[in-house]
């Protein structure tokens, strides 16, 4: 009995470990959300290049269409628009949320550390227990017994 109350306090600072681990890796997390939230970046869409691409295909020479000036001259003035748009950075607000890493990352450990109190305050009751289970074991040896001495009929 006390071999499985030790194999559960082993097991319950296992999990607290991982839940530091886990705990400080959310909080990393957290901080680089908070810090990415306010410096200034450009949208997600600055870095792609699709319409630079646009303007290499529509202004190349191999581009055979009769109306090839009228696509490169809009496909130039797309790729314009962008560049006047990606030139202006925003705080990106939204990854302020990230902030609710911390308080999920801190209960996780406050609850690793709970589980961890709980084996060892079963440490003082070991006795109390084992009497109690080999109580138990004679009650279903009795059970069996008379079970068998009554489905004999």
């Amino acid at each position: 009995m006390s071999d499985y109350i030790t194999e559960n306090i082993k097991r319950s600072y296992e999990q607290l470990i991982g839940a530091w681990v886990f705990g400080i890796i959310l909080i990393i997390i957290a901080y680089a959300c908070l810090y990415y939230s306010f410096k200034p970046m450009p949208n997600m869409s600055c870095y792609n290049n699709n319409e630079e691409m646009m303007v290499n295909i529509a202004c190349s020479p191999l581009n055979k269409n009769e109306n090839r000036d009228q696509e490169c001259k809009n496909a130039q003035i797309a790729l314009d628009k962008k560049i006047q748009m990606c030139s202006v950075k925003k705080q990106n607000k939204s990854l302020l949320y990230g902030i609710l890493l911390i308080p999920i990352a801190i209960l996780l450990i406050m609850y690793a550390r709970y589980n961890v109190q709980i084996p060892n305050q079963s440490n003082v009751d070991i006795p109390k227990m084992q009497v109690e289970i080999s109580n138990f074991d004679e009650g279903i040896g009795l059970l069996k017994k008379y079970n068998s001495i009554i489905n004999k009929d």
